[in-house]
């Protein structure tokens, strides 16, 4: 008898990635003149803060309130390059090594960011996979800078990720999960396999304290 399918689940920044979307989507649309030089200002402040821990949702409604106004065609190209220029490059070997083999034994391997959709969109695409993300509201072909429903943080990752799996007609308990963040600790605690990659201060004591497995991933492809 075969074994059952599952769904291997990887968060992106930090995990899959060793940096964030976010931030190469921000250097790159500086460049090219679409966001003002002084946005870098804010970065180690708010990535400190999301290290410590401190982030609640609060900073998603804030922070994207610089796409409003901008047109979508071109946010999308800009992202496309960036995938293209950037994150190819930035990411984790180990990673990609276990998303094959995870494909080869025909399981369901999907993307779970908190990230939006603009910018997991072109790594899904390039990796062959699923994803669930952050969803950015436009209306006449441009962003409006709020959110459709939640930022997929917390709570609402884990709610938007359990319906995704229940639409494949399997359960959480049915997934492995791979993330280095405290702030996936909803998700984390519900899938069958959690797995703490490079976790953060807090991630590392709460898998130590589970039994979880703890991996680090170094090598970028």
């Amino acid at each position: 008898m075969g074994l059952l399918m599952k769904i291997v689940l990887f968060d992106v920044d930090h995990t899959l990635i060793k940096h964030s979307t976010a931030r190469y989507f921000v250097y790159h649309a500086i460049r090219k003149g679409i966001f003002p030089k002084k946005l870098i200002i804010s970065f180690p402040y708010y990535y400190l803060k999301y290290r410590a821990g401190k982030l609640d949702d609060s900073f998603f409604f804030s922070t994207f309130t610089v796409l409003q106004g901008k047109e979508k065609e071109v946010l999308i190209q800009c992202a496309d390059e960036c995938m293209e220029t950037s994150i190819v490059k930035d990411l984790y070997g180990e990673a990609v090594e276990i998303l094959e083999y995870e494909r080869s034994r025909g399981n369901i391997i999907a993307l779970a960011s908190s990230s939006i959709e603009l910018f997991i969109r072109p790594l899904a695409r390039y990796l062959e996979v699923d994803f669930v993300s952050s969803r950015l509201e436009f209306e006449n072909g441009k962003s409006t800078g709020r959110f459709l429903g939640k930022p997929a943080f917390g709570e609402e990752k884990k709610a938007l990720v359990t319906r995704y799996v229940r639409e494949k007609g399997l359960t959480l308990k049915d997934c492995d999960f791979y993330s280095d963040s405290y702030y996936d600790l909803p998700l984390l605690k519900a899938v069958g396999t959690p797995i703490a990659v490079n976790p953060d201060v807090m991630l590392n004591r709460e898998a130590k304290k589970h039994g979880w497995n703890i991996v680090r991933f170094r090598r970028r492809i």
